[in-house]
């Protein structure tokens, strides 16, 4: 959903609005030699990974997309009708659910480094969890095309990061998730600590 809407090249000024720090954002540019689309999926995965759940929300990112430094209203504008179009089609959650897939999310986030080195060391087992989520609706054409181009842990950061925006947009597809992770024998330790936290917390 970002990598699809939201293609700022002013992506350096977006992670400042978003909250990252501008040591951060220097590194990204010099690790990927300031290739636009690259440091952009690298800039949304830490903020997805590293900032408080509160404020990774469309609600922050349409402000930083409309703030003065960043100045994309148009992009702001269709990327909201865009999101706002698939909510009217989508059924209401139970609240249990979203508190559920809160959670679920906020542990995503904190794991997404080593779901990413676990994936980045059995490629099968990527292609695998991209299949699926292509055919359960988690991810688009485009973005199984993306993951398996890059592969390796860029694949996997690239598909982690648009199953976590899912969960966070429509939470009853954290169950999809959750199963589709379970099919993998090595990622059970982390699919426990994420049942875990749904069943104990709240």
């Amino acid at each position: 959903e970002l990598l699809e809407w939201v293609r700022t090249v002013k992506w350096h000024n977006l992670g400042i609005k978003l909250g990252l720090e501008n040591s951060v954002l220097d590194g990204i540019a010099i690790q990927f030699a300031n290739n636009v689309d690259d440091c952009r999926r690298t800039m949304f995965s830490t903020w997805l990974s590293t900032m408080p759940s509160q404020k990774c929300t469309r609600r922050e990112l349409l402000q930083a997309l409309r703030s003065r430094a960043v100045a994309e209203n148009h992009m702001a504008d269709e990327y909201q009708k865009s999101f706002q179009k698939r909510t009217h089609s989508v059924p209401e959650v139970d609240s249990s659910d979203t508190k559920s897939a809160m959670i679920t999310l906020n542990v995503l986030r904190s794991k997404h480094a080593e779901l990413c080195r676990l994936l980045n060391g059995s490629e099968p087992t990527l292609l695998s969890l991209t299949a699926e989520m292509f055919a359960k609706g988690i991810i688009d054409m485009n973005i199984k095309i993306d993951v398996c181009k890059k592969g390796g842990f860029s694949g996997a950061d690239i598909l982690l990061t648009h199953v976590q925006m899912k969960i966070e947009q429509s939470p009853e597809h954290l169950h999809i998730v959750q199963k589709a992770l379970e099919n993998e024998q090595f990622l059970d330790e982390i699919v426990k600590k994420m049942k875990k936290q749904s069943t104990h917390e709240y």
